[in-house]
């Protein structure tokens, strides 16, 4: 556990009655939080349900972003037009603003393109990106 809340005390083993009381005195609820491994007693926390329903709703939300930071892959094919690449550079920024890794790929689907095409459309990507992501400059 840990945060939030006040008065909160260490742990004590106490039988279920006295904590009902006690939480019933302090307007609160005594609510299962787990169960000890040792003894396979249910282990309680007398705090508000409605507050502990929220701490592991935010505590859930929160890993489940941890774990979603991954790598992207964003695709473009040499012939790309200027409307479509507009979008793919939007979605490259989204993602590095929310700190993910970024693979830009390009894919040569006609012949008659040597690498130096996809290169060049490269270079314009990571330039546009830069830009995207530099901090604004304001004109006075």
């Amino acid at each position: 556990g840990g945060g939030g809340g006040g008065g909160g005390g260490g742990v004590f083993k106490v039988p279920l009655r006295n904590a009902m009381r006690a939480a019933s005195r302090e307007g609160l609820d005594v609510v299962q939080v787990g169960t000890d491994r040792a003894s396979q007693l249910p282990v309680c926390r007398v705090t508000s349900a409605s507050r502990y329903v929220y701490e592991q709703q935010r505590r859930r939300k929160r890993d489940k972003k941890v774990t979603q930071r991954k790598d992207k892959e964003i695709r473009f094919g040499v012939l790309i037009d200027q409307h479509d690449l507009d979008t793919k550079l939007r979605r490259v920024v989204h993602f590095l603003g929310r700190r993910h890794r970024v693979q830009l790929t390009v894919t040569f689907r006609h012949r008659g393109f040597d690498e130096s095409a996809g290169l060049a459309l490269l270079d314009d990507v990571l330039l546009r990106v830069r830009e995207a992501l530099a901090p604004a400059t304001l004109d006075a």
